[in-house]
Parts: C-alpha cells; structure tokens; sequence
C-alpha cells in the first residue's frame, strides 16, 4: 500500500471507516431542525467498513414486528447486512469526500460529557477514518473502543442535547455530514445476527 500519512489526508488513502451513534432509536437520521428524541428504544450503535468487510454491533438490540412494534429488547447484538462490503465503504467514502469531513473535523471542538448522574442527555455522533492501516484482524466491533485521534486516525466526535435541533448544536455543514453517513449507512438494512 503506497502511502504517506504525514501528507494532506487523501481520501485515497482511506481503509477503514467507523461511526457510532449513541442515544437515538435505530436506523437513525439527522435533520437541522426536527428535535432528536430518543425513541422508544434508544441504542448505541457501531459500524466499521473496510474494503473486503463490515461489522456492526449495537446495545440494547430492538426486534421489531412487520408493523414496526417493539416485540423484543435485549441487551446487546451483532448485527449483518446482505450488501457487500465494498459498496457501503464506497458509498460512505464519497459522502465524507463530498461533506469535506477532514476540513470539518480539523475545525471541531471536543464534544461535551452527554451522561450527567448516570443519565444520558446528549446524543453522541462519531465518525472516524483511518488511513493507511491494514484490515482489522476480528471483525468484532461489540467491545472495542473508539478509534482515537492519532497520525493515522482523524476523529469527528459532536453530540447534541435530547429535545435539542441538531442546527441549534451544530454548523449546518456538520449536520448534512452526519445525515448523509447516516444515510449512507442505513441505506443498507441491517438485521440481528447474534444476539445476547
């Protein structure tokens, strides 16, 4: 892999994308001025896409009927999608590309604690891309931490207060980036696969 992270980040470069909702009812989309609610059932929720694979996992996992009624809450779930890999990393590349994610993450600000005495009263949104590292070795997403910001890794990592609009919290070009990864990532459709 040619690479140079020391340059300008290339989204050329791009090899793995991870992006976490945390606090809203899945699948989740972010409009400026509609207020975020929690929903009946509230989740955080992780994806990493790379070239050949993707993982998703998520907590508490809501089944739902065919008519959209809560019928199941569990604690925690893998989740898998039948469209290939590389069809969601490159819809998801050309999103970021297009929303200038480098500029808007370099101009952020740290994101405020979203947990006061234990509850939570913010959603969180992060999107992270890596460049030039190798695959992940598991494609387990359930446990892993966040990426953190480092030569490798750029970080977007706001959150917006529940009841809030997101362009009340949020620079409009923020809140277009997040919908349409957002967007991008439930265009597929997800389902449990392993759930406990």
């Amino acid at each position: 892999m040619a690479c140079n992270v020391t340059a300008a980040s290339s989204y050329a470069d791009v090899t793995q994308i991870y992006v976490l909702s945390d606090g809203l009812t899945a699948p989740v989309s972010v409009h400026g001025n509609v207020a975020l609610d929690a929903g009946d059932c509230p989740e955080s929720r992780k994806v990493l896409v790379w070239q050949q694979g993707d993982a998703m996992g998520g907590g508490p996992y809501c089944g739902r009927s065919p008519s959209g009624k809560l019928t199941i809450c569990c604690g925690a779930t893998t989740l898998a999608t039948d469209d290939p890999a590389a069809q969601i990393f490159a819809r998801l590349l050309a999103v970021l590309e297009r929303d200038r994610f480098y500029e808007l993450a370099a101009a952020r600000t740290p994101a405020f604690d979203q947990n006061q005495n234990g509850e939570q009263t913010a959603v969180v949104f992060e999107v992270a891309v890596l460049r030039c590292v190798p695959p992940p070795r598991s494609i387990s997403i359930q446990f892993t931490g966040p990426p953190e910001p480092n030569p490798h890794t750029t970080v977007l990592r706001v959150a917006v207060p529940l009841g809030a609009t997101p362009s009340s919290a949020l620079d409009p070009d923020v809140v277009r980036l997040l919908d349409d990864v957002m967007h991008a990532v439930y265009q597929s459709r997800w389902y449990g696969q392993d759930i406990y």
